[in-house]
């Protein structure tokens, strides 16, 4: 529920009109008190500065001194001095303390009432009528007041807030009164102490022009109250909800805070040093709470609790908002002690005050109070309506904490629902939710149906509703509950509705059903939307946020989430993390140096720890910090993790495993004591270490023993530090064959010739196994049965590229592609498309431009995942030691991979390279409807299906309109294949079609240098790769048979073109008949593999009606056509 929140007490006006700072009252009074003899002109002069001094009871003093003496000397008294006195005893007693409200009233009422024809006197007892209850008397005055000005503010103020209907009556009220700043902070003013807050119903907005608050005055302090009650309104309404405990209670970046304390400050420094700096205690306190509320200082903490014991009592919002502080510190009793003393001077028992006792009670585990509590509150209603539903669903959770047994929770929870409820359907949404919320019923289709009743309720309010809309999502129905939502809830404004709102979205959208398309994305904006607009930082909405724009990779948005979380809240080091891995992705090197300067160094958290201090060392800033982190983590003898990587990585930092010369102090000594080694740090200059400083490797020594007198001499073998001492310690660690560190300790054989036999034996057995498991994937993959992705994933461990240079670089590898035949056709004038392109196609793409100079007219569209994972690849690369050999062991032997010793450097060049292209020719697309799916899935299933991110990114770019996915996926085929949808494309037709010049022989024969599987063969091809094959030159024409088999590319086409293939063979003189029919044998053989018994008819019958084109040769062909035939029919 939202609650009021306002810190305006009562409807006092501070006993003025309606002041605008600019009426010249006071002066106006004592020039005329100038009609007096001219031996008091003296005394009002001072008395004119005490006012102005801020010195009124000095002043008071004095006008009473003038009053007698006025009184005494009769024959020069009239009524306008008289009234005038009195108008000035009003006036100082109106700002001193000890006089009620009432007596200042009546000074200034007498002093109209003798001097009635005075305007100034007029308009101000027209509203000091109403701080004596004299309501009718006040119109009468406002009435005749506004038939000699009708635009007089103080009037209308009266006869709007005398109404009976204010709402209605602020329409009559003329538009140039009622615009203006003065009479809509009164009314304001008068409308919030009276709980209404709605202003919007009133036709009224609150605004400050803060260039009209420069320097308090005499005058303008009634409007400095104001304006300042009515700014710190507005800030403590603009929380979400009304703090009673809890954790987070801070708002930071608000410029209406911040003012609101330069003005506080003001205010209070003015009036410091006068006679009336006591009226100043409302302002210090708020003051002081403002300053906690936007720092958490204990300073100010302290100040509030100073001036709240100097308030009058009782005041609930004083306590009110003391004890929120007093919460927030933790500190139950003195909550509790405040609460009781508010209470023992008969202070109004307030829903807010049962709330606060219970909270307190609840956290100071006071079991018999709460039941006592509760049995009082129960007795203090006598009808259940808005306010009370929602302080009683927190009351029965406390109580239910507190009560022994769900038989005994029922029974206090059935007297609540004995009580009369305002409206009946407040009744079922309080029985739904306790049952929901606190007995846990199994019935839920019964309680689902009690919902189902009251949603389309009108007896209920919004907040009921919310309420609703919460039970039906605890419930499994949180696309329900946004639809009631959706009904009512304005999404433009920062409330709690919206807050609930958004997070019912996400349990939408990570409940396994399907999700309607576009509600991640309508999740995305909302987020932004109260980053960008509410005053108040909420954790758990930025959370959310960062995980949405770090699945897509947005890392604009990313970063400015994380250093909201980062810097808002620093003790969580999560968010420390979060936003130097930003920073890390987006090169921004400077800031991560800068922020390393002021992190810790010590970890509770050693996974945590691992990863901040591998940002540090892998990018080399502060590199010296990033060190220190991992040191501290792995002199943990329990962080095993810490101690792998400080072991592994111990190449990337070995500039800090030093050696020395000499010995000093905090050194590590390793030295021989009568041929025994040891080991010691040398932590102090006296005893037996103080005899080791100074002595350099090498140096001898003797040792007398004190006791035996035993001479011992010691050698200097070795002097390191800290860093260099941990390592060699986990290394012995790492030699013990049952450690906790993952690692074996391997006896390297001392021959190394024998060494291949030695790897053999440790890491055949495993390496045949993989290599099986391998193999079998990869004749799975080249066989279409599953996908370039798939592959990538199960043999390639997710390297992309990787995958790409190896299938279309190993001779003995093929990269298989989908068949022109199957995608969709595609014409140039086919409006306006936008290509997308996953991994394998934009390699491709950048190997045309490179080598057969394409030059692409589209813009590609690419997803942010595809180059954020190149530029990870990058980064690991520069961050790992560079390596020029690798072996594959198998029981069969040891294959030995070399690599030049610049490779390092040649794979960053080559990877930044495609980079380079990507910014060239793509647009980069976030792709973020894949939210709608990847927020259902579970952590555990994100870390094992990494890779499918790629898929899923491809899916969802070649479903939408006016797209086509480029690909040599089957599974992307596939799926759009099953979908229905004619949005794939190979990467062949693609290029057939905008650059079908470029697509020659020399293109063709790039893609079978690749190792193409699956693209279409054309006779000129077909004929120049079996010339280079017949004449022993370089050659793909074992390939091009392979592409030619039907089972690659399903195409009945290849039935003419081996016919004419066939008939240039056997027309070549220079090949031997023999050889003919060899090469005819080889034709047929590929091309029947996957041919249907029909298809192979069809071939026949097209054989024997092109038998003329043959001569004397068709026998030669048929017999070999028959053979195969024979054969793949038995097959």
């Amino acid at each position: 529920m939202e609650y009021n929140k306002n810190i305006i007490g009562s409807a006092e006006t501070q006993g003025g009109d309606v002041i605008n700072g600019d009426n010249n009252i006071l002066i106006k009074i004592v020039d005329g008190l100038s009609l007096l003899l001219n031996d008091y002109k003296k005394q009002l002069d001072e008395f004119n500065s005490l006012i102005l001094a801020f010195k009124p009871k000095t002043a008071l003093d004095l006008i009473i001194n003038l009053e007698k003496r006025v009184n005494e000397n009769s024959s020069k008294s009239d009524n306008k001095i008289t009234s005038k006195i009195y108008f000035l005893k009003g006036l100082c007693k109106r700002e001193l303390e000890g006089f009620p409200k009432e007596e200042s009233a009546l000074d200034f009422i007498k002093a109209y009432n003798l001097n009635n024809e005075d305007e100034e006197l007029k308009i101000r007892a027209c509203i000091e009528y109403l701080n004596i209850s004299e309501k009718s008397k006040a119109i009468d005055l406002a009435n005749n007041i506004l038939l000699l000005d009708n635009y007089n503010l103080t009037a209308w103020f009266v006869k709007s807030v005398t109404s009976d209907d204010i709402k209605s009556f602020l329409q009559s009220v003329p538009k140039i009164v009622h615009d203006n700043y003065t009479f809509q902070h009164n009314i304001i003013y008068f409308l919030l102490g009276k709980k209404n807050n709605n202003l919007k119903d009133y036709g009224l907005k609150l605004s400050f022009d803060f260039n009209k608050y420069v320097e308090v005055t005499f005058e303008n302090r009634p409007a400095w109250i104001i304006c300042l009650d009515l700014l710190m309104t507005t800030i403590i309404n603009r929380l979400p909800k009304k703090y009673v405990s809890g954790e987070n209670f801070i708002i930071q970046d608000d410029p209406e805070l911040v003012k609101a304390i330069d003005l506080l400050e003001v205010y209070i420094n003015r009036l410091e040093l006068t006679e009336i700096s006591n009226t100043s205690k409302h302002q210090k306190f708020f003051l002081n709470y403002l300053k906690y509320l936007s720092t958490n200082d204990d300073l100010y903490f302290k100040s509030v609790g100073q001036h709240y014991n100097e308030l009058a009592k009782p005041h609930w919002f004083y306590t009110l908002f003391y004890c929120q502080l007093t919460n927030h510190k933790k500190e139950f009793e003195l909550s509790l002690y405040n609460l009781l003393e508010y209470e023992r001077v008969k202070g109004e028992l307030h829903l807010e005050f049962y709330l606060f006792k219970f909270i307190v009670l609840h956290f100071l585990s006071k079991d018999e109070e709460i039941e006592k509590l509760y049995t009082k509150y129960l007795n203090s209603i006598s009808i259940i309506d808005y306010r009370h539903l929602f302080i009683l669903i927190d009351i029965l959770d406390i109580v239910q904490q507190h009560t022994d047994g769900n038989d005994k929770f029922i029974v206090q929870f059935n007297k609540v629902l004995e009580k009369r409820f305002d409206v009946d359907d407040l009744k079922v949404l309080l029985k739904a939710t306790i049952e929901l919320k606190c007995i846990g019923y199994n019935d839920k289709g019964a309680i689902l149906s009690s919902l189902d009743s009251i949603k389309e309720s009108n007896l209920i309010d919004n907040n009921c509703k919310n309420l609703i809309a919460e039970n039906l999502n605890k419930l499994g129905k949180p696309l329900d509950s946004l639809n009631l939502m959706d009904t009512y809830i304005d999404k433009t404004v920062i409330s709690e509705s919206l807050k609930l709102y958004i997070f019912i979205l996400q349990s939408l959208l990570q409940n396994k059903e399907e999700t309607p398309k576009g509600k991640a994305q309508e999740l995305l904006k909302l987020l932004k939307f109260w980053r960008e607009e509410s005053n108040y930082i909420e954790e758990s909405l930025l959370r959310i946020e960062h995980d949405l724009y770090a699945k897509i990779n947005d890392l604009d948005n990313l970063e400015k989430v994380d250093k909201l979380l980062y810097c808002n809240f620093p003790e969580n080091f999560s968010y420390l993390y979060f936003y130097l891995t930003v920073l890390e992705r987006k090169s921004s090197f400077n800031e991560v140096k800068e922020i390393s300067l002021s992190i810790p160094t010590v970890y509770d958290d050693e996974r945590l720890g691992i990863a901040i201090s591998g940002v540090l060392l892998r990018n080399k800033n502060n590199v010296k910090k990033g060190f220190e982190i991992l040191y501290k983590l792995a002199i943990d003898q329990n962080n095993t993790e810490a101690r792998q990587n400080y072991f592994a990585g111990s190449l990337l930092f070995n500039d800090h495993f030093e050696n020395y010369n000499s010995v000093e102090l905090g050194h590590w000594v390793i030295h021989i004591v009568d041929g025994k080694i040891e080991k010691r740090k040398i932590v102090k200059a006296e005893g037996i270490q103080k005899d080791f400083l100074g002595k350099k490797v090498g140096d001898k020594f003797i040792n007398v023993n004190v006791l035996t007198n035993k001479e011992s001499i010691i050698e200097i073998k070795e002097i390191f530090n800290d860093a260099l001492n941990l390592f060699r310690d986990i290394a012995n660690e790492a030699e013990n064959p049952i450690n906790e560190l993952g690692l074996q300790s391997l006896k390297i054989p001392d021959d190394i010739n024998e060494f291949p036999k030695f790897l053999v034996e440790q890491f055949g057995s495993i390496g045949t196994t993989e290599k099986i498991r391998k193999d079998n994937l990869l004749n799975d993959y080249y066989n279409s049965r599953i996908g370039f992705l798939a592959i990538v994933h199960t043999v390639f461990k997710g390297k992309f590229i990787e995958a790409y240079l190896n299938l279309t670089n190993n001779k003995d590898s093929r990269f298989t592609t989908i068949p022109n035949i199957f995608t969709a056709k595609l014409q140039k004038e086919e409006g306006i498309l936008k290509f997308v392109l996953d991994f394998s196609t934009l390699v491709l793409f950048y190997y045309l431009e490179i080598e057969l100079k394409f030059k692409f007219k589209h813009k590609f569209i690419i997803s942010q995942n595809t180059k954020c994972q190149i530029q990870n690849e990058i980064i690991l690369i520069n961050n790992s030691p560079e390596s020029t050999l690798s072996v594959n062991v198998t029981t069969e032997g040891v294959r030995n991979h070399f690599y030049p010793d610049d490779i390092n450097n040649q794979r960053v060049v080559f990877l930044q390279s495609i980079i380079n292209w990507i910014d060239n020719n793509c647009e980069i697309d976030l792709v973020a409807e894949k939210l709608d799916v990847v927020l259902k899935l579970t952590r555990k299933e994100e870390i094992e299906n990494s890779i499918i991110d790629n898929m899923i990114d491809s899916l969802h770019l070649s479903i939408r309109e006016n797209h086509r996915i480029v690909s040599s996926d089957i599974a992307v085929f596939l799926f759009e294949t099953n979908k229905g949808n004619n949005n794939f494309l190979n990467p062949e037709k693609y290029l057939l079609t905008y650059y079908f010049e470029n697509c020659n022989y020399s293109f063709y024969r790039f893609l079978l240098k690749s190792n193409y599987l699956g693209i279409d063969i054309n006779f000129e091809t077909l004929k120049n790769e079996f010339s280079a094959f017949k004449n022993g030159k370089e050659n793909y024409y074992l390939l091009v048979l392979e592409n030619l088999q039907f089972s690659v590319n399903n195409n009945p086409d290849v039935i003419i073109l081996s016919i004419e293939f066939l008939e240039y063979i056997y027309f070549d003189n220079l090949i031997s008949i023999t050889d003919k029919n060899n090469y005819a044998f080889q034709l047929f053989i590929n091309i029947f593999n996957g041919m249907s018994v029909e298809l192979i008819r069809q071939y026949q019958s097209c054989l024997i009606n092109k038998s003329t084109l043959f001569g004397n040769y068709y026998d030669h062909i048929f017999n070999e056509f028959t053979r195969v035939k024979t054969m793949s029919i038995k097959s």
